[in-house]
């Protein structure tokens, strides 16, 4: 049997298309999750490009701004004074990708491996959540720890999302020791701080992540009798 031009069975296109894009996901990128695959033919010189379209990872990045505008990320925060929780998210198509957000903070107590953990004490971790349904709201404690105040939500063309949760830190949090002075890196790596973790989940499921710390200066309250 003589070869023939694949120009001869244009019905047997799709199929070969087919074929390739499974062999090109299980061989080229067998542990990637490949959104699609963009496919350009040329029927007259039977010559097939394949892109994969790969998915966008979000960025999540989290400041911590008091009243004068100064990040306290990786900083010293003051008790019973108001603060913006700032949450940048790049990569997300819009907010109603979003399922829920977690912010989790808890003392480390000198123990970089130490997680969040409630039986420790309200002093000693906070949890604040947003819910699809439900909005930002504290979920620990009950009773002081954190309190949130306001949020709202602004959006731009380039994928990027910003929250805003105005927030306090109340007076039963544990301050941390030391001079206040902290290392600069993302991640935890200051002994006797506050390390945070913010998590977020989209409606297919994925989570992402980031962590960091913050200090705590000493409270105190002075009361006056007349």
């Amino acid at each position: 049997m003589s070869a023939q031009n694949i120009n001869e069975y244009p019905s047997t296109l799709p199929n070969l298309l087919l074929l390739l894009c499974s062999t090109v996901s299980l061989l080229v990128f067998p542990y990637s999750s490949v959104v699609g695959l963009d496919i350009l033919s040329d029927e007259a010189t039977c010559q097939i490009s394949i892109r994969a379209v790969m998915p966008v990872q979000p960025i999540l990045n989290v400041s911590l701004f008091n009243s004068e505008g100064y990040d306290s990320v990786d900083n010293m925060i003051d008790l019973c004074q108001p603060y913006t929780l700032l949450i940048d998210i790049n990569g997300i198509m819009s907010f109603e990708d979003i399922e829920r957000i977690d912010f989790f903070g808890w003392f480390d107590f000198g123990d970089e491996y130490l997680g969040y953990n409630e039986t420790l004490g309200a002093g000693t971790n906070i949890h604040l959540c947003y819910l699809k349904d439900l909005g930002f709201a504290k979920f620990w404690p009950s009773d002081g720890g954190i309190d949130v105040n306001s949020w709202w939500v602004q959006e731009t063309s380039s994928n990027k999302i910003s929250i805003r949760v105005n927030i306090s830190f109340c007076s039963n949090l544990r301050q941390t020791n030391g001079t206040g002075i902290m290392e600069n890196k993302i991640g935890f790596n200051n002994p006797y701080s506050w390390n945070f973790k913010m998590c977020l989940e989209d409606i297919d499921g994925k989570t992402f992540e980031m962590q960091d710390e913050f200090g705590i200066y000493r409270y105190v309250a002075y009361i006056t009798t007349a």
